[in-house]
């Protein structure tokens, strides 16, 4: 037995479920090898672009909301949607320098443009260096980039701040991206700070339940994962084979997992964007601290503070994936965790991995194009974690638009 499909998914992440609901939307024929596991980010946020999506896949907007973000410092403690405005709050909190709010102020406007050209223009998130391609296409950016003085890393922008306010953009960027300063490009972070700023017209988990919902109604098809046996090129065709005996073939193929194509195609791997600690914390939490931590440092964490249930809280901890071997280890994260929440008891949660040796990460901005030339043609690579690691949840949305326009460009062309 064998069925004939337009695109075939292997794996899941959000970028990929972002791609398969707009390719069935516009009527393709979709097949997708799945599982039950949650695949939205935990640090999602709102952007212009998932605002597109969602309004081509029919969502019912609800109010609008910010999602809690915390920045701490030794110095300070910044809510980026308290009560008041963000320029008191931060006059409030970094009374010395007057640089950082126009600063930020000139991040959103970039952020707008770099949304706006996206949306115009998807292929453009297969590009590699993303800025210096949007300059040499002339898409309007260049006055935007000129305003930074686009040479140069984004942590030179950063010097005519004083020195409290650099330590809290430092620990803001490094915390949203996690990753090390000097690993960020201005383009993300103007994207990270777009994304933290945007109102959020979605819980994570009833975003996830609506791509799903939507796939379905559209007449997409899921197997699971698990019954995937083997993906050979019979031709034009992939052929997927399933345990059952039965033949999908499709003329593209697309991993939404970086592990799960390594199964299939010999491709490179991918240093992770960050490690994933988890800790039980026993006593009172602050009431003053918010859902969502940013805490300076070297390196800088990412935190998300879960509900308290029977006098205890979850907590998981985000750091960088290319830590270096001196930069964390289990004692001093317990030392910086003892001051974030006094009074308690932390309780690690499973094993916790000893510090490792610095890894190489791939360039800034990099490309979806890499992929095609390492794999058979028709193979795409469709997760944001993989392909824009330090963006956050606005790269499994580049991902996820980039893939379905291109593939539905092919597939017209047929």
């Amino acid at each position: 037995m064998s069925h004939l499909y337009d695109v075939i998914f292997a794996g899941e992440s959000l970028a990929s479920r972002i791609a398969a609901a707009l390719l069935t939307r516009q009527g393709k024929r979709v097949l997708v090898f799945g599982g039950d596991a949650r695949a939205t980010p935990h640090w999602l946020f709102g952007s212009f672009l998932l605002d597109e999506v969602l309004a081509r896949l029919g969502w019912r907007a609800g109010a609008d909301a910010f999602a809690e973000v915390q920045v701490i410092t030794p110095q300070s403690r910044v809510d980026l949607h308290g009560p008041g405005s963000l320029d008191e709050e931060i006059a409030r909190e970094i009374p010395y320098g007057q640089g950082l709010i126009p600063f930020l102020g000139k991040l959103s406007r970039l952020d707008r443009h770099l949304e706006e050209t996206f949306k115009r223009r998807p292929k453009l998130a297969l590009a590699g260096d993303i800025e210096k391609r949007l300059v040499f296409l002339g898409s309007g950016l260049r006055g935007k980039f000129g305003e930074f003085k686009a040479s140069g890393s984004f942590r030179g922008h950063l010097r005519p701040l004083s020195e409290d306010e650099r330590t809290f953009a430092v620990a803001l960027f490094e915390g949203l991206a996690c990753a090390p300063l000097d690993h960020i490009s201005l383009g993300e972070a103007a994207l990270l700070w777009g994304q933290a700023m945007h109102p959020q017209r979605f819980a994570p988990a009833d975003l996830e339940d609506f791509l799903v919902l939507r796939f379905e109604q559209f007449h997409g098809n899921r197997m699971q994962l698990d019954d995937l046996h083997s993906i050979s090129r019979q031709g034009r065709l992939f052929d997927a084979l399933t345990k059952n005996g039965v033949h999908c073939r499709s003329r593209f193929v697309v991993f939404g997992d970086q592990t799960v194509q390594n199964r299939f195609f010999e491709g490179e791997d991918v240093c992770p964007a960050f490690e994933r600690l988890s800790i039980e914390i026993a006593g009172q939490i602050s009431p003053l601290l918010a859902q969502r931590i940013l805490l300076a440092g070297d390196p800088a964490l990412r935190l998300l503070v879960g509900r308290e249930e029977n006098g205890k809280t979850l907590c998981t901890i985000d750091l960088p994936g290319n830590r270096a071997q001196d930069h964390w280890g289990k004692a001093r994260l317990c030392n910086r965790l003892s001051e974030l929440f006094p009074f308690t008891s932390i309780t690690w949660v499973g094993a916790i991995p000893e510090p490792g040796a610095a890894k190489s990460r791939p360039p800034a901005f990099p490309s979806l194009r890499p992929s095609l030339r390492r794999n058979p043609h028709g193979v795409l690579l469709c997760q944001g974690a993989a392909l824009w690691p330090r963006t956050a949840g606005t790269g499994e949305v580049l991902a996820g638009l980039a893939t379905a326009d291109h593939l539905f460009k092919r597939l017209r062309k047929r």
